[in-house]
C-alpha cells in the first residue's frame, strides 16, 4: 500500500513538472520572438557590424533564462569585444524550424534585406532528427549550404544524449557524418556544436523542458561560433 502510494505521489510530482515545463516553454517562444522582432526594428548604430541569425528555437534563445543568455546575443558582444565596434542584431529564426523553412522562409528574407550582413550564423537541424531521414537531410543541408553567402559560420547538429536518447542521439551522429562530407565543398566555417556538447548530460545544461539548452550549455554554443569566427 505505501509503496503504490509512493510511486502515485511521484508520479504526481512529475507530471506537475512536466506542465509546469511545458507552460515555460510555451510562454518563452512567444516572448523570446517578440524580444528578437522588437530587436530587429532598431535602428544599428553607427559603424556597427551587422549580424544575421539563421535557425531554430536554439536561434531563439528557448530554454535560456532570458533571450540575452542565449548563444546569439552572447556571441555578438565577444565579436564587439574582439573587434571594438558595435554589433546589430537581426535574428530571423524561427522555434521549431526545420532544413526547409529555413531555405524557404528565412534565406529568401535573408537576401531581401537592405545591407549585406558581415556576420551570418547558422544552426539548423536539431528539429530534422525525429522521423530522422539520410538522404533528405544530407539533400536539404547540401541546397541551403549552397545558397548561404561565403564565410556564413555554420553548426554541426549538437549533442543529443546518448544513442537510445528518445530527442536523437544515434540520429544526430548519423547526421554529423553526413555532414562531413559537405563541409569542405561549401565556402561556410564549421561552428564545432557536437564537440563541444558532447557528454553533457547534467540537469544543469538543460532548460525546463529538458530538451532545450540552458544558461550554461548556451556558453558552449557561443563558444563554438566564437572559435569559428576565429578562423575567418
Amino acid at each position: 500500500m505505501w509503496l503504490l502510494i509512493i510511486f502515485g505521489a511521484l508520479v504526481l510530482v512529475l507530471a506537475i513538472f512536466v506542465a509546469r515545463a511545458v507552460i515555460i516553454l510555451r510562454a518563452q517562444v512567444h516572448r523570446y520572438r517578440d524580444f528578437w522582432q522588437a530587436q530587429n526594428q532598431l535602428t544599428a548604430p553607427k559603424e556597427a557590424l551587422l549580424y544575421v541569425a539563421l535557425g531554430d528555437s536554439a536561434a531563439q534563445s528557448v530554454g535560456a533564462s532570458r533571450p540575452e543568455k542565449g548563444y546569439v546575443w552572447l556571441f555578438a558582444r565577444h565579436v564587439e569585444k574582439q573587434t571594438g565596434r558595435p554589433v546589430h542584431i537581426v535574428n530571423l529564426s524561427v522555434s521549431g524550424a526545420k532544413i526547409r523553412d529555413l531555405i524557404d522562409d528565412q534565406l529568401p528574407k535573408l537576401a531581401a534585406l537592405p545591407k549585406k550582413p558581415d556576420i551570418i550564423t547558422v544552426d539548423i537541424g536539431a528539429n530534422n532528427m525525429r522521423g530522422f531521414e539520410p538522404r533528405k537531410f544530407e539533400s536539404e543541408f547540401k541546397e541551403m549550404l549552397g545558397q548561404l553567402p561565403d564565410g556564413a559560420l555554420v553548426a554541426d547538429i549538437p549533442y543529443f544524449g546518448p544513442d537510445f536518447h528518445r530527442h536523437g542521439g544515434k540520429q544526430a551522429k548519423q547526421a554529423n557524418k553526413l555532414l562531413e562530407r559537405l563541409w569542405p565543398k561549401y565556402p561556410v566555417l564549421q561552428a564545432g556544436l557536437f564537440a563541444l556538447t558532447k557528454g553533457n548530460d547534467a540537469l544543469s545544461y538543460y532548460g525546463a523542458d529538458l530538451f532545450h539548452p540552458s544558461d550554461k550549455s548556451y556558453r558552449l554554443w557561443a563558444l563554438a561560433f566564437q572559435r569559428a569566427y576565429k578562423q575567418r
